[in-house]
């Protein structure tokens, strides 16, 4: 939709010289009145000759035109013809087409954003936009996933882009009961994995492996039922995979008494692991009657990552 100017004040004038079909630029004896370009003027109005141009330009009383405008035809005109501030069919045509469209008008290419219909936005910039109402029902977000925002504003995957935000554990756990041999360390076989958050820890025969570099709080807890009065010592390990080495230990003698007393054990030993680095957790009954375990948790927890 092109801009033109109007005026209710224009006074018709006439041409100062002859001009051809082709000319476009006029001179005119006055323009009392007139508005600035673009507008419409008509030549020779009420004639045979009559034509419709459209002024874009103005300097004194010499016009820039352009010739034939919306339909008309483009003819010659003589000294003295008349000249008169009009309108034409495109002043009504084209706020019609506005009335009766929802696209395309005000020259915008596409769908028009309304202030009160329901409407879908695409391809929309919002530069410091002011979202009402927004917090938990309006606007609604659906797709995009995470998925699409993937390291967007705070790189998780190394500590240089962001750091670690959670701390990873897992718990790992026997609970049957199982029946010891007086002075033999008996590793404990995990049959429960409980992945609480953060990485997967892989765990195998008696293993857990730590997933990445960094600090780790490793811990064990068993729990051991008395045998008989003074049923020797009992010791909780922790134990390094590559070479079984004992890294963290807890042991005390149990007390005197009757089968239904319990013995608890826990060694805690904190480390820097390396991803791919194993440990597992180890019992003894050192002496006196055959032990009984009751339970044994081994539980790790990443407290640094680097």
């Amino acid at each position: 939709m092109a801009i033109r100017n109007y005026s209710s004040i224009a006074q018709p004038t006439t041409l100062t010289a002859s001009i051809s079909n082709t000319a476009t630029s006029i001179t005119v004896t006055a323009l009392t009145g007139y508005p600035a370009a673009p507008f419409i003027i008509e030549l020779d109005r009420g004639l045979s000759s009559s034509e419709l141009c459209l002024v874009t330009g103005v300097s004194g009383t010499t016009l820039t035109v352009t010739r034939g405008y919306d339909g008309s035809t483009a003819q010659s005109h003589t000294v003295g013809g008349t000249v008169n501030h009009s309108m034409a069919a495109i002043d009504l045509r084209e706020p019609n087409t506005h009335v009766n469209s929802n696209s395309g008008v005000h020259g915008v290419v596409g769908a028009v954003v309304g202030t009160s219909d329901t409407q879908t936005l695409t391809n929309k910039t919002l530069t410091n936009p002011t979202v009402n109402n927004g917090l938990f029902n309006t606007p609604s977000l659906t797709t995009p996933y995470l998925g699409d925002y993937t390291n967007a504003n705070h790189d998780h995957s190394t500590v240089a882009a962001g750091g670690f935000l959670n701390v990873p554990r897992i718990q790992v756990a026997k609970y049957a009961t199982t029946a010891l041999t007086t002075g033999v360390l008996t590793p404990i076989v995990p049959d429960t994995i409980d992945l609480n958050s953060g990485f997967t820890y892989t765990v195998g025969t008696q293993n857990i492996t730590l997933p990445v570099r960094g600090v780790y709080i490793l811990n064990v807890k068993a729990i051991f039922q008395n045998p008989a009065a003074n049923g020797g010592m009992r010791i909780a390990q922790i134990c390094r995979s590559s070479d079984n080495a004992p890294m963290g230990e807890q042991g005390a003698a149990g007390p005197g008494g009757a089968a239904t007393d319990w013995v608890t054990q826990t060694a805690t030993w904190i480390t820097q692991g390396n991803a791919g680095d194993g440990f597992f957790m180890r019992v003894l009954q050192s002496s006196g009657g055959a032990g009984v375990l009751n339970s044994a948790i081994f539980q790790a927890a990443l407290l640094a990552r680097f």
